[in-house]
Parts: structure tokens; sequence; C-alpha cells
């Protein structure tokens, strides 16, 4: 079972709660001047419009979008989206199903995660939806997306007989040869980076600089996700959760065989990811503290963690859903030698794993998928 605190911790979940919240609405229409849907486009343009005019700016510490001048701007109306929020899901208790639609959930996760961006400040809706009253608001909806039956699979392990790589734009899935020999070359281009960060960029975190800012192992790298059996034709994973995506239409998938055995890390939680960056360092500050600072609010000691290192330990890391839903946050490290330290989940996709071994391989045939009418993927056919 998640724990709806951690759906209400992070600007991901917050963000995959409203959308859902929106989705309900479709079921329980509210009088427009009582729409959540309504009343967030309104939160949120004003908080826009504050941001435009240099009046306000959001910070987020530890997971916590801390409001600062000027944030009174948009209070009326983020005020007015718990207010609604709270009398839609009022409404829908007495009629409410068992279990939520999977679908409508499934869509609110593909929206939240579309909409990260870990090189700049939260997006309005996601600010909005950070505001105290709104959270609290969402909170009757956290549990019950919490305790939901078909949401079991989101805090699941990896599956190792159901994974899928996909390649964009008429490529096709491929793993490398050699895995150790791209971990490698990774290492040595963060640690060019951070030192050309460390000699060139000014150490305020204010200013207008940007670096690679994910943390995930090298893209070069096999990587898989499973497909989703609560979604109508078991679509893959990895088509549907696809962070900042780049609009692409065309696709291919094909099956990833993993062997037995393989020590695989599980990142259920952002405990995990911090005792992964404990046990495996690696400071990264000159080349992400602009980028996170505008993310996260934080100025600080910044860690990844040393991928080329876990490799030595794991063969693949696998990020549940429930772990990316604290993507986003300024994740304290506690690190001996890094006390002030702190961390970011940037740049991956929910239940997604990287493969450091050669041990696995792309089996069965590639499947081509379509994004059709600019709102679902389908297998192509023809």
């Amino acid at each position: 079972m998640i724990d709806p605190d951690l759906l209400l911790s992070g600007p991901r979940g917050r963000r995959m709660l409203l959308e859902l919240a929106v989705e309900l609405e479709l079921q329980h229409p509210l009088p427009p001047e009582r729409a959540v849907g309504d009343a967030v486009v309104a939160a949120s343009f004003a908080l826009r419009t504050a941001r435009e005019d240099g009046a306000t700016r959001l910070a987020a510490f530890v997971g916590d979008v801390t409001p600062q001048a000027g944030h009174s701007h948009a209070g009326a109306t983020s005020e007015q989206v718990a207010a609604a929020l709270s009398a839609l899901l009022a409404r829908g208790n007495a009629e409410r199903p068992d279990s939520l639609d999977p679908a409508a959930v499934h869509r609110a996760l593909v929206r939240a995660v579309d909409m990260a961006a870990y090189w700049q400040e939260p997006g309005t809706e996601d600010a909005v939806a950070a505001h105290p009253a709104v959270r609290e608001a969402l909170r009757p909806l956290a549990d019950r997306l919490a305790a939901d039956p078909a949401a079991v699979w989101r805090d699941a392990p990896v599956a190792v007989r159901d994974q899928w790589a996909v390649a964009w734009d008429g490529h096709e899935p491929e793993t490398p040869t050699d895995p150790a020999e791209v971990l490698r070359e990774w290492r040595e281009r963060v640690d060019e980076n951070v030192a050309r960060a460390r000699r060139d960029r000014p150490a305020d975190p204010s200013a207008n600089w940007s670096g690679e800012w994910w943390s995930t192992p090298p893209r070069r790298l096999a990587r898989s996700a499973r497909r989703l059996a609560d979604v109508s034709g078991g679509i893959p994973a990895a088509l549907e959760f696809v962070e900042d995506s780049l609009g692409w239409e065309e696709a291919n998938v094909r099956r990833l065989g993993v062997p037995a055995h393989l020590r695989i890390m599980e990142v259920r939680s952002a405990d995990d990811w911090a005792r992964l960056c404990r046990e495996h360092p690696l400071d990264v500050t000159p080349e992400v503290r602009q980028d996170w600072f505008r993310t996260t609010g934080r100025d600080g000691t910044w860690l990844i963690p040393d991928w080329a290192s876990v490799a030595a330990e794991y063969d693949a890391v696998h990020l549940t859903v429930a772990a990316y839903l604290s993507a986003g946050t300024a994740i304290p490290v506690d690190a001996d030698a890094h006390a002030d330290a702190a961390s970011v989940i940037a740049g991956w996709n929910p239940d997604e794993t990287y493969w450091f071994t050669d041990r696995v391989r792309l089996v069965d045939a590639v499947e081509p998928w379509r994004f059709v009418d600019r709102e679902r993927w389908e297998p192509v056919t023809d």
C-alpha cells in the first residue's frame, strides 16, 4: 500500500491527485462557479501573472513548497480550488465505487509525468497543488487512491518477466555490448562537467546557468518498464510515462529478456534514494546548483548516486511508481562526509529500470506503435 503522505509530499504526487480530481469532476459535475478545473485555471493564471510581474517566487524545501513574498496574490483563488475540491470529493463519497477508474488514474499520472521539468521553477499548476489549503483538500483523494485495490503495482518491484524497451521515431531498441564501458565514459563526462562548472560558473544559485540536471544512470544503458495490465490493451508503461516528452508519434517496442538471480536495487521511497546517495556519493553541486535551486528553492551541496559504483554492487536499479512520486523534491541525504547534502530524483520515468549488465537481451519481434488522434498509443496492425 502506498502511503497517502507520499502522494502529498512531492509535486508529481500532488499534480497526479489534482489531475485525478478533474477526471472525477467529469463524473460528478459541479456548477461552473464551483468547478475544480475552472478554479485551477484561475489560480494558475493569477500566479503566472504575479510571476511575470516579478512579484512572487515559490521555493520548495525538502518536499514542501513554502510561499514567499507575493504568493498571497494567488491565495484567494487557491482557496477557491480547495473549496471546489472539498465540494467535489464530498459529493462523490456517497456514490463512489469501491475502486477508482483505472483509466482515469492512468490519465492523471500520464499528465503529471509529462509536466515534470526540473530545470525551472515549479509550474503554476504544481504550485497551486502545493498550497496548504489545496493540499489538505486533496488528502481524502490521496487516502482513497492509496487504498485502491488497483494501486498495488505502483509499489511493486520490477516485473522481471514483463520488461519492454522503447525507441522513438523509427529507431529500434538497443542494448550496449559493454555496459561497463558506458558507465566509465559517463563517470568521466560527469567529472569533466563538474570541473568545468566549478571553473566557469558563479556560486550564486540564482544565476542564469543550466547544465545536466538529471540524476539517472547513462541513457545509453538498456532501460525498460512493464506493461500496464490495468489499462485496456496492456500498453507498455515506457510509452505512456515519459517526463517532458518531445511529442513523438511513432515508437518501436521490444521485450527485454531478463535472466534469473540478477541483483536489482529497488528504489521504493525517497529513503531508498538517499541511501544510494550515501553509499555511492557523487558530488555534482557545481553542475546542478542553478537548475535544482530553481526547482526546489534549496541552495547547498547536491549529490547523485555514482552509477559506476552502484553497478559494482547491483545489476540494475528500478524506480517504483511510488518512489517516482517523490521526484522533484530535495531529498536529505545525511551523508557523513556531506552533512548538508541533498539529492533530487530527476529525469526518471515511473517504473523505469536501468540495466548495468550485458546479460539482458532483446527478444521476440519488434512491435510498432503509433500515437493516434493526439490522445492515445495503439499498436500498428497493418
